[in-house]
């Protein structure tokens, strides 16, 4: 097993450390990995209860959320970072009508990966 095959989970005002081997993460029928899957994962490695998993959980994607609402980058070493890019005005033309329209700038977000989470994808 590689590094690239663990996943850490560290969240700083626990002290909560655990390595989850990343097939066990993944349900071979379901392609996709979902939170609900994600919490319950990580529950079952951890001694923790599922509801302060859970928290957990949802206290980081706020932290993130929240972070880039303040237009601040969130850079998690070795997977990737989290930027608000501002897309700017443009003009698009409606198919079946023809007509121009103008789409309004926007700011949007972006995740940039890691070169550990590039290589360890390829």
């Amino acid at each position: 097993m590689t590094e690239f095959d663990l996943i850490l989970i560290s969240v700083h005002s626990l002290s909560l450390y655990s390595y989850i081997p990343y097939h066990r993460l993944r349900k071979e029928a379901e392609p996709n990995l979902n939170k609900k899957d994600l919490i319950q994962a990580v529950a079952s490695h951890t001694e923790y209860p599922k509801k302060d998993i859970e928290d957990i959980v949802n206290g980081v994607f706020n932290e993130i959320t929240n972070a880039l609402y303040y237009g601040e980058e969130v850079n998690i070493s070795s997977f990737g970072k989290f930027i608000v890019k501002t897309r700017t005005t443009r003009k698009v033309r409606n198919p079946q009508t023809g007509e121009i329209m103008d789409i309004p700038a926007a700011n949007v977000p972006v995740f940039r990966p890691a070169q550990k989470l590039k290589s360890a994808v390829l």
